[in-house]
């Protein structure tokens, strides 16, 4: 008989969109039977996320004129970008919010709602192809609880629309309350979503790069790290994990976790223990658990038609559950 084999497609952007796979040198079979990799012990397979002083970087020679396309803040941070990087004679177009989709004659500022897709391919077909294209989003600098999807969707929407038009762009990010360093930052739990989207987009959209650069503080106080932004910007290119506190740049690394043995079981012997809907797989695990310590254990659903495992089975026969 044929023997299939399974392939897993990208379920990002699910836009109806066929995937021809290419043979390259070995077969499928061949590839079947590559060695799988050995599955690490359960205690190191968790992380920390730690963060550590870094030297601010230099601005790199910007002889080299390169088109930067602005998403504009309201706290006056944009403004300050823009003329320190006008200074560097590099050529700004800037991006306002706006209820529709405008562009002035020069093609130097334009307008758009972040949330309706098709102002972003607008955009993207009113730009010039010549070179990557630099974009800085500063829409989510700001103290403000947005629509919990709308950093998210307007990242995708701004990436989509890039690629749907063939541009090459690099696409920085730039936000805040989403990093927690000093301990004094009023986080926004709805940014997280931006951080994801920057790790995801250049994977899946070829061509567009992008990243997160996190800034400490009020959304009013951001202007006060144009310079930092400035050089950061103007520096080379790297994924690294950056935020800004005061004049300060710091780096994130995600270290190994130890986890230790709890010293003491969290459940009584002799306790009893109501767990409900207990009938499924993790009512199951969970079970077994409470039972291994001694305890007592009463397991309700709602469903009268759900086959017991053979290890609940044992549990009720051994009178603990």
């Amino acid at each position: 008989a044929e023997q299939r084999q399974r392939v897993s497609l990208p379920g990002y952007p699910f836009e109806r969109q066929r995937y021809w796979i290419d043979a390259k040198g070995a077969s499928v079979g061949q590839a079947a039977h590559a060695p799988q990799q050995a599955q690490a012990p359960i205690d190191k397979w968790f992380y920390s996320q730690q963060w550590h002083r870094q030297p601010n970087v230099q601005a790199v020679s910007a002889s080299t004129e390169r088109v930067w396309l602005l998403l504009m803040d309201g706290n006056g941070l944009g403004n300050a970008l823009a003329s320190r990087l006008e200074a560097h004679n590099q050529r700004v177009i800037r991006v306002l919010q706006n209820a529709t989709f405008s562009g002035n004659a020069q093609a130097t500022e334009f307008s758009l709602n972040r949330l309706n897709k098709q102002d972003y391919v607008s955009l993207a077909a009113a730009l010039q192809r010549d070179s990557e294209l630099q974009v800085v989003s500063l829409w989510d600098v700001d103290d403000v609880e947005h629509h919990e999807t709308g950093a998210f969707c307007s990242a995708v929407y701004l990436a989509q629309g890039l690629s749907e038009e063939g541009h090459k762009a690099a696409i920085h990010f730039v936000g805040n309350g989403v990093y927690r360093i000093d301990g004094e930052e009023t986080l926004q739990p709805n940014k997280a979503m931006l951080l994801s989207a920057s790790k995801v987009i250049s994977q899946e959209l070829s061509g567009i790069r992008s990243r997160y650069l996190d800034l400490g503080g009020l959304g009013a106080e951001a202007a006060l790290y144009a310079d930092l932004l400035t050089q950061e910007l103007l520096s080379d290119w790297h994924n690294h994990e950056i935020a800004f506190r005061g004049k300060q740049r710091w780096q994130g690394q995600h270290v190994p976790l130890q986890l230790s043995a709890p010293s003491a079981s969290h459940f009584k012997a002799e306790g009893v223990y109501l767990i409900t809907g207990g009938l499924g797989k993790i009512g199951e695990v969970l079970a077994a658990h409470i039972a291994k310590q001694g305890a007592k254990v009463i397991v309700t659903s709602r469903r009268a038609d759900v086959d017991k495992s053979s290890r609940l089975h044992d549990l009720i026969d051994s009178g603990q559950v």
